[in-house]
């Protein structure tokens, strides 16, 4: 079985991607989301995001349309 790890961060601003730097020891909102299969394919997508959504609520990080946002990152 193979292991991907894909680190990415984005700006909250415009989620445009950056450097990945690990959250250990500072402050952010992650999620881990399982992949499998071939094409490979998000393992319960919309339950990690919106888990995600609610996250950024509770920390008052939230924006307009998010959901839409996360849905075009590639």
């Amino acid at each position: 079985m193979a292991k991907l790890l894909l680190k990415k961060s984005y700006l909250r601003k415009n989620l445009k991607e950056v450097n990945f730097k690990d959250l250990w020891g500072s402050f952010g909102i992650f999620t881990t989301m399982r992949v499998k299969g071939k094409p490979p394919k998000i393992i319960l997508y919309n339950e990690h995001i919106n888990n995600l959504i609610k996250s950024l609520s509770t920390y008052r990080l939230n924006q307009k349309k998010i959901k839409k946002r996360f849905n075009n990152i590639n």
